[in-house]
């Protein structure tokens, strides 16, 4: 049941005005969490719930943490669309690689699961194959070959997984793929 008094406006038009005056006056507008607290308060008052000074105070503590869970969701889809942007490029030019078959060598980066294939070929399309992957695993391509390839094997030398040309998918191997891509863009 809603508050016989107040009707809720739609989410863009929340403002403390509309609030009774008591309500209004116990909440700081300029709190990072304003809108969420009043989305709170509305709820509260839809609820027929009688405000006390504790009943607002929990009514900030709930619009905090509701303001804290959107801020990471939103960070979250803020870095899945820089992560899908970055990743598009590597794969296109991947995919023209396997297309033409040989060409000027590259290093590649290849993910697998929670590793990644640092080498280098003139022939993506045969290199892929061979490592059953696929198009969609080329995390970079850089111009390049074998002297290429051992300047990157010693930058992640941390990280490599034995002798081999595999190592950790680290986060710094990943921020290096994406300021490559990025700079590179």
């Amino acid at each position: 049941m809603s508050h016989p008094n107040f009707k809720r406006p739609d989410a863009i038009a929340l403002d403390a005005p509309r609030l009774p005056p008591r309500i209004a006056s116990l909440i700081d507008t300029h709190d990072p969490a304003f809108e969420s607290i009043l989305e709170v308060v509305w709820d509260m008052l839809g609820a027929d719930i009688e405000f006390t000074p504790a009943v607002i105070a929990l009514a900030v503590k709930l619009g905090r943490a509701r303001h804290a869970r959107l801020e990471v969701h939103r960070q979250e889809i803020e870095k899945s669309a820089i992560y899908t942007a970055v990743s598009e490029r590597p794969v296109a030019e991947a995919r023209v690689a396997c297309l033409i078959g040989k060409h000027d060598p590259v290093v590649y980066y290849l993910e697998n699961g929670s590793r990644v294939k640092i080498g280098w070929t003139g022939n993506l399309r045969t290199r892929l194959s061979a490592l059953s992957l696929r198009p969609e695993n080329v995390l970079l391509l850089i111009p390049g070959g074998k002297v290429q390839e051992a300047t990157e094997h010693d930058r992640f030398r941390a990280y490599r997984i034995g002798n081999t040309e595999w190592f950790e998918l680290s986060q710094e191997i990943q921020a290096f793929i994406t300021r490559q891509v990025i700079s590179t863009g």
